[in-house]
């Protein structure tokens, strides 16, 4: 599997749990389930070759230090359980 299969991984299961997907050309996406609830993130391919992700910071109202890095296929797995456990018990306010 191809690294820039990682997104394609992270895209379908993001979306199939309710975030909103945008895309940021070829190497980067953003997860946007409720920025308020600080759940939020940006994706994107860093100039080493792995995938950063970035939290929204709502204080600073923009995206913060890369908080994840997925260096591999087990990685991006890891990632999507955060990803979509965060979501399913996100505070519904």
């Amino acid at each position: 599997m191809e690294q820039t299969d990682w997104l394609n991984i992270i895209k379908e299961a993001a979306g199939a749990c309710g975030y909103e997907v945008n895309h940021y050309g070829e190497n980067g996406l953003e997860l946007d389930a409720e920025r308020k609830n600080a759940i939020s993130y940006y994706i994107k391919f860093n100039s080493s070759g792995y995938l950063e992700v970035s939290e929204w910071e709502w204080e600073k109202e923009e995206y913060g230090r890369a908080v994840y890095s997925l260096r591999d296929l087990r990685d991006v797995i890891r990632f999507c359980n955060i990803a979509t456990d965060s979501f399913a018990l996100r505070a519904k306010r």
